[in-house]
């Protein structure tokens, strides 16, 4: 699997057209299976600066001893 994701912050304030208002960050996690180009997952995060991503193993988590 591969992970990618996007800030998606928007524009700066400098950059909007006149009347227009800042839109609040909604970034995009994608998940990739290796070597493919269409993603397996995608989210959208709405209203939202920040996340985290932890990579957990299930079988070290939850196999057998």
């Amino acid at each position: 699997m591969v992970y990618s994701a996007t800030a998606d912050m928007g524009r700066r304030l400098n950059e909007l057209r006149p009347g227009e208002l800042p839109k609040s960050p909604s970034p995009w996690i994608e998940e990739f299976k290796w070597g493919s180009t269409t993603p397996s997952v995608r989210i959208q995060l709405l209203d939202t600066m920040g996340y985290q991503a932890i990579p957990v193993s299930l079988e070290k988590a939850f196999g057998q001893k």
